[in-house]
C-alpha cells in the first residue's frame, strides 16, 4: 500500500477541515486530500454551512434516535396488545396449561400481573352503571336438584351442582372481560384488599352493572337456592368478583376460616346460603377451587365449568393456592350470598337486597334503575353495620380468622 493511499484512506475518517474561515486549512489542501474521493463536491458536503462540525455525525444521531422511537412505539404496542389478548383469552380459553408472554413476565411486580392495577388507576374509574351488549342464552326449564343432593347439603353444609349453568357460561366470561377492562370506582375501595389476598376483587357487582343483575334474575340459580334453602323467596345480598387470590401475608396456608364476616348485619347466617361460582374447571389436585372441612375431615371437589358449589358460611373452607401463589391462567370466580325466607323476609326485605325469586319486585327493581340504593352512609351501616364492626369482620375475612355468630348482631338484627 503506497503513502498516498494511506494518506487519502486515514483522511477519510479523520475530522475534515474546511475552507479558510472554516477550519483553518486551505481548501487547496483539502482537495488534495480528497481527490480521489470526490473532490470540492466531498468538502462542500462536509463543511457547508455546519462551520467544521460533523454533520454526518447528527444525522447518524438522529437515525438513531429515530430507530429507538420506532422501537419504543413497537414495544408498547406490544405491551399493550399482550396485556389485552391476555385478559380476552385467559378468561375465554379451556383449562390447561398455557405459556405467560415475555411482555406479562417482565412487568411482574409483587405478584401482581400489570393489568389487574387498572382497578387502582383513577383514570380507568367509572362511576356510570354498566350495559355491555352481552346477549342472554336462549331460556331454560326450571332445573330440580335430587333429594339427595338436597340431604346432601342439609347434612354437609356443601354441595356441588354438576352443570347448573352451563349454558351460561359463555355470558358471563364477556360480562366479568368486561368488567376488569371498565372497573367501576367501587373497584378501588375493594382493590386495597387486594394487596392482601387478590389480584381483582371488586363487590356489588349487581348494583351498578346490568348484565350481573340479569344474570341474578334469569339464570336458574334463584330456583336452586330456594330448593336448598327451602324457602319461598331468594334475595342477592351481595356478589363479589375475584381473580387470583393469594394466601394473605402473615398467614398459614392451611388455614381454614368461615364467611360469617361478609354477610349483612341484619340477616341470619342460617337463613345465607354462598354460592361459588368457577370460571374455569378446577385444576390438578383442585387447585384454585376450594377445600372444605366436613365432619372433621376434609373434602375437595372436582369443579368443571359450569358448575356450581353452594355452601352455608358457617362452614370452614380454605382456598387450594398454586405453587407460589402464580397462576398461568386467570382463576375468575363470581361469590354470592343468597337470602331465602318463607315468610316476611323482615329487615332483608329492602331494594338494596332485591328479590330475584320467584319474581322481581317492580319498586326495588326502579329504586336501583334510579340510583336510590345505598343514598347515604348511615343507610350502609344500617344494613351492614358500624364502621369499627364492619372493619373487624372485614379483618376476619382478610385473616381467614373463623368467627362465631356473634350476640351482637343478634341485639342488631332485633332492633331493625
Amino acid at each position: 500500500m503506497t503513502h498516498d493511499s494511506l494518506r487519502i484512506r486515514r483522511s477519510r475518517w479523520s475530522r475534515p477541515h474546511c475552507p479558510d474561515g472554516a477550519g483553518g486549512k486551505s481548501s487547496k489542501s483539502m482537495s488534495s486530500d480528497f481527490s480521489e474521493e470526490g473532490g470540492e463536491a466531498e468538502i462542500s458536503a462536509f463543511c457547508g454551512k455546519n462551520g467544521g462540525r460533523r454533520p454526518w455525525l447528527r444525522q447518524r444521531s438522529e437515525r438513531q434516535e429515530a430507530e429507538e422511537r420506532r422501537q419504543r412505539r413497537q414495544w408498547r404496542a406490544q405491551r399493550r396488545a399482550a396485556k389485552g389478548a391476555s385478559t380476552a383469552s385467559k378468561i375465554s380459553s379451556p383449562s390447561g396449561p398455557s405459556e405467560t408472554s415475555d411482555a406479562e413476565r417482565r412487568f411482574l411486580f409483587l405478584g401482581r400481573q400489570p393489568r389487574f392495577w387498572r382497578g387502582l388507576d383513577v383514570r380507568s374509574w367509572t362511576t356510570e352503571v354498566q350495559r355491555p351488549h352481552v346477549e342472554q342464552p336462549p331460556p331454560q326449564d326450571p332445573s330440580l336438584i335430587p333429594d339427595a343432593k338436597v340431604r346432601e347439603f342439609q347434612e354437609n353444609q356443601v354441595v356441588l351442582l354438576r352443570g347448573a349453568i352451563t349454558d351460561w357460561v359463555p355470558y358471563l366470561k364477556s360480562v366479568v372481560q368486561h368488567q376488569m377492562e371498565h372497573p367501576q370506582v367501587s373497584a378501588f375501595v375493594t382493590g386495597l384488599r387486594s394487596f392482601f389476598s387478590m389480584d381483582y376483587v371488586q363487590a356489588g357487582l349487581f348494583l351498578t352493572n346490568d348484565r350481573f343483575f340479569d344474570f341474578w334474575t334469569s339464570s336458574p340459580l334463584a330456583g336452586l337456592a330456594k330448593q336448598l334453602l327451602q324457602c319461598e323467596e331468594v334475595r342477592l345480598i351481595v356478589d363479589q368478583l375475584n381473580v387470583n387470590p393469594h394466601c394473605p401475608p402473615f398467614t398459614d396456608v392451611e388455614k381454614f376460616h368461615t364467611d360469617v364476616g361478609v354477610i349483612s348485619a341484619v340477616a341470619r347466617e342460617e337463613d345465607v346460603l354462598r354460592c361459588w361460582i368457577p370460571l374455569e374447571s378446577g385444576r390438578q389436585e383442585g387447585i384454585g377451587t376450594l377445600e372444605f372441612e366436613v365432619h372433621g375431615e376434609r373434602k375437595r371437589f372436582d369443579v368443571k365449568l359450569g358448575d356450581v358449589l353452594m355452601f352455608t358460611p358457617t362452614i370452614p373452607h380454605r382456598v387450594l393456592f398454586p405453587a407460589n401463589s402464580q397462576y398461568d391462567e386467570d382463576r375468575c370466580v363470581i361469590i354470592a350470598s343468597l337470602h331465602g325466607s318463607t315468610a316476611d323476609a323482615g329487615p332483608v326485605a329492602v331494594p338494596e337486597f332485591p328479590r330475584i325469586f320467584p319474581t322481581t319486585d317492580e319498586a326495588e327493581v326502579a329504586a336501583r334503575r334510579e340510583g336510590r340504593l345505598y343514598d347515604s352512609a348511615e343507610r350502609y351501616f344500617q344494613l351492614w353495620g358500624r364502621p369499627f364492626a364492619l372493619a373487624k369482620e372485614w379483618l376476619q375475612f382478610i385473616t381467614y380468622e373463623q368467627k362465631k355468630p356473634s350476640e351482637s348482631k343478634k341485639k342488631r338484627r332485633e332492633t331493625i
